[in-house]
């Protein structure tokens, strides 16, 4: 069949742009590839990463409570104001809870207090690495102990730590050794043994106020109204592992309340990895807050003590050389104690 030179050079060129889109579309792609994006693998390995957090509990008691705590003498959950009653103003009201969750880690808790509206007494404890065997004492025993005059005590002391908030001075006269009539210390085993101790008037000064305790492996923090109040430096016993609160009152009386507690660990750890990559914690600002090489078990442990959680950020893992294996997506809330594992999936 004939054609014109005019219809030959009209398919040539429809020919020519058909290849010239062809081959741009190739080389688009092409560059594509030689940009390593932050979210994608570069060992032509697709990962992803699998998280737990056999610790965290964030409870604002907004429900029963039940569940999570268990509740002992006159402690009582106030399901309209949406928080916790260790102890009223009713005269002898002692109140303890116990977090059903126990743990011999080292760990961050966060919770909103009120102490007041009585005649001032006798202050609350939060409990650790406690002893939960035991019958709960008033007065000046806060439930952190057994009371041997209110009734015979199979075990004078619990062992254990408690960080109280003691707003009653109670002297030798009545077995006691308190350093001052109001104060935040660090005690062991008893209501007497103050390992640190520092004076505080804002105890029972009738508003909230906001605690965090940090427990960690050799040390103690405790901030309140987010300035460091209390640091101790020194090992722990962890026999035991009962977490909670207790508070009580006798001639002396104040609510004592808890609210919006927050439990946690101080570290993330990342699995699967191998021997000698890095992974850094990159906050939403893109700056690295925290890294850490993995070891022999392919285990990196990243320290985190010192961020605001939860934190938003993404993981960025490195090889030995530096290049990047994965990058994760950036995630809303990164929890201390979260434990990720890194997996490969089919593409």
């Amino acid at each position: 069949m004939y054609s014109s030179p005019i219809a030959t050079g009209r398919r040539k060129l429809k020919s020519r742009i058909l290849l010239l889109i062809i081959a741009s579309g190739v080389l688009f792609v092409f560059f594509l590839s030689l940009q390593i994006s932050p979210r994608q693998a570069s060992d032509n390995h697709r990962y992803d990463l699998v998280k737990v957090n056999p610790l965290l509990i964030l409870d604002d008691f907004s429900s029963d409570p039940s569940k999570t705590w268990t509740l002992l003498k006159d402690a009582i959950w106030n399901g309209t104001a949406e928080n916790m009653v260790l102890a009223s103003t009713r005269v002898g009201d002692t109140g303890v809870i116990w977090l059903k969750k126990a743990t011999i880690e080292p760990f961050t808790v966060e919770f909103f207090y009120y102490v007041g509206g009585g005649n001032g007494g006798n202050g609350f404890v939060f409990m650790f690495y406690k002893d939960s065997d035991y019958d709960p004492g008033a007065g000046r025993f806060l439930g952190f102990a057994c009371r041997p005059d209110e009734k015979p005590c199979s075990k004078i002391n619990a062992a254990g730590y408690g960080v109280e908030w003691d707003t009653l001075y109670n002297n030798s006269a009545y077995g006691v050794h308190d350093p001052s009539p109001s104060h935040i210390a660090l005690i062991k085993d008893n209501v007497n043994h103050h390992l640190t101790y520092v004076n505080d008037t804002t105890t029972k000064d009738n508003d909230w106020h906001r605690a965090k305790i940090i427990v960690k492996e050799d040390a103690l923090d405790v901030y309140v109204d987010k300035t460091l109040v209390l640091t101790w430096n020194g090992s722990f016993n962890r026999t035991y592992s009962q977490i909670g609160f207790g508070a009580s009152s006798l001639v002396h009386y104040d609510w004592h309340i808890i609210d919006s507690f927050k439990i946690y660990g101080n570290t993330i750890k990342l699995n699967g990895l191998q021997q000698g990559w890095t992974v850094d914690l990159v906050d939403d600002k893109s700056e690295i807050v925290s890294s850490s090489i993995a070891n022999d078990r392919g285990e990196a442990v990243i320290d985190v003590t010192s961020q605001n959680m939860p934190l938003n950020g993404y993981f960025k893992i490195h090889n030995e050389t530096g290049g990047i294996v994965f990058a994760s997506q950036a995630a809303d809330e990164l929890w201390g104690g979260d434990s990720l594992t890194l997996t490969r999936v089919p593409r």
